[in-house]
């Protein structure tokens, strides 16, 4: 039993990377990176990103969940979230940096293509991963189409 309490910490505490340089993602070159957890659900990454990279994908688990972005920024910078940089199937919570993921596969999208600045670039994560129960998220989901929880 605690060795599956470690497993399932150890899982709460990576996300997943996928990298697009050209020929989409593939789970051949996908790699699990391990997030440093400031507190429980914070977690920070740090991708070093080559210049030949076009999009990263990144899952921040493996069940479904709620996630807020805090932090989001490319060598220093803020990264603008926008349809042209940013893509995700999560639903957005109105008004904050916050999606919910009634899937078994929340992934976020950043399309990378003419932003790099350098031969290797850094793109920091900050985010807060609260798992839901399966049941919760997909009420969630199915109020934010009635209309009944404002989501973006």
């Amino acid at each position: 039993q605690q060795e599956e309490a470690r497993r399932n910490k150890e899982r709460k505490e990576k996300v997943r990377v996928y990298e697009d340089t050209g020929n989409g993602y593939s789970e051949d070159a996908a790699y699990d990176l391990p997030g440093v957890v400031e507190r429980e659900a914070l977690v920070k990454v740090s991708l070093k990103i080559n210049d030949d990279v076009l999009a990263v994908r990144i899952d921040p688990a493996d069940e479904p969940c709620m996630v807020n972005l805090i932090d989001v920024v490319m060598n220093g910078e803020p990264l603008k979230l926008d349809k042209k940089t940013f893509e995700t199937h999560g639903f957005g919570v109105t008004g904050t940096d916050s999606y919910v993921f009634s899937t078994d596969d929340p992934i976020f999208s950043y399309y990378l293509e003419g932003m790099a600045t350098e031969v290797q670039d850094i793109l920091d994560l900050e985010m807060e991963v609260v798992r839901l129960p399966k049941e919760m998220a997909g009420d969630l989901a199915r109020s934010a189409a009635k209309r009944r929880f404002h989501l973006k």
